[in-house]
């Protein structure tokens, strides 16, 4: 098993400050000025205080758009891919997997950023993400990748499938890390990111991501959008005749860390309250209540 060391965790663990979650959803603009919830809370549980749960700050109709996220705001493959190290990788023309370009970016902000270049709540680059990356747990023993090597936890899955899986899933983060480690030489990746940072990194993507469909407009190979029709001189009829200017538009697949994973997972159609998804219309990732939500209720979606 790969486990984190202690020097691995210091490094992880977030500077102390505002609570993680408190960080994020004021981040997302969830917070109002005075911080009090705009739609939902995040509570512990009267029954157990280490588990927390996402309620409806107030009221919410059957029907009614909540928990809505812009897309500037979403940690994206996308922001992942335009970042300094996502660029090197462009660069090395290595065939890099979503899920990890989005890694990368998680670690790029944890150890190759300081705090004081990427405080929460900034708006530039990486810097505005840093939120995001706190907010996420470094405890993942309940994941099979990243089970504890004690021979008690190792019996638990000794000759089932999740045995074999764990074997599978470790020797491709092992592959991938090494890949890395020779993609981004020029940042002494393997020198600055151990290999179970980098598991710690993978599994956080893959437990908290969600996956969506956006439409952008297609560009060409200078960066220039492509107009619909392909008519070279369609933007100055367009602009003689007073009429908008139409491109083509491109359908893209993105890992996003949207905090849906807050709000608690519910395997059973009928006992779902909300569902979430991309409002093209408004670029924004939001949740859609499937019922009336009363205030205080705690609000189940599904993760599928």
């Amino acid at each position: 098993m790969i486990q984190l060391t202690t020097r691995d965790l210091a490094q992880l663990r977030p500077a102390r400050g505002e609570g993680r979650t408190d960080a994020l959803l004021r981040s997302l603009g969830q917070l109002s000025p005075a911080g009090h919830p705009r739609d939902i809370a995040v509570v512990s549980s009267p029954s157990n205080p280490s588990e927390r749960h996402v309620v409806a700050a107030r009221r919410i109709r059957a029907g009614e758009y909540f928990f809505r996220i812009p897309q500037r705001r979403l940690l994206t493959s996308l922001v992942a891919e335009e970042s300094p190290l996502g660029q090197m990788l462009h660069q090395s023309e290595i065939e890099i997997d979503e899920l990890v370009f989005t890694a990368v970016f998680v670690l790029w902000v944890k150890l190759f950023e300081t705090n004081n270049t990427a405080t929460a709540g900034s708006s530039s680059g990486s810097s505005g993400f840093r939120a995001w990356v706190d907010a996420l747990p470094l405890d993942y023993s309940f994941m099979a990748a990243s089970m504890p090597s004690t021979p008690e936890s190792l019996g638990l899955i000794s000759g089932t499938l999740a045995s074999e899986q764990t074997r599978e899933y470790q020797l491709l983060f092992r592959t991938e890390y090494l890949t890395l480690c020779h993609a981004l030489a020029a940042v002494d990746w393997g020198q600055r990111v151990s290999l179970a940072q980098y598991v710690w990194a993978r599994v956080a993507v893959v437990s908290r991501a969600f996956g969506i469909d956006v439409h952008r407009i297609r560009r060409d190979v200078n960066g220039q959008p492509v107009r619909a029709g392909g008519q070279a001189d369609a933007e100055a009829e367009a602009e003689a005749d007073g009429d908008s200017v139409e491109y083509e538009l491109e359908s893209l697949h993105l890992t996003a860390m949207c905090a849906g994973d807050l709000l608690n997972h519910e395997g059973e159609t009928r006992k779902i309250d909300a569902i979430w998804g991309w409002n093209q219309a408004t670029a924004e990732f939001a949740f859609k209540a499937s019922r009336d939500i009363p205030e205080g209720a705690v609000i189940h979606t599904t993760y599928g």
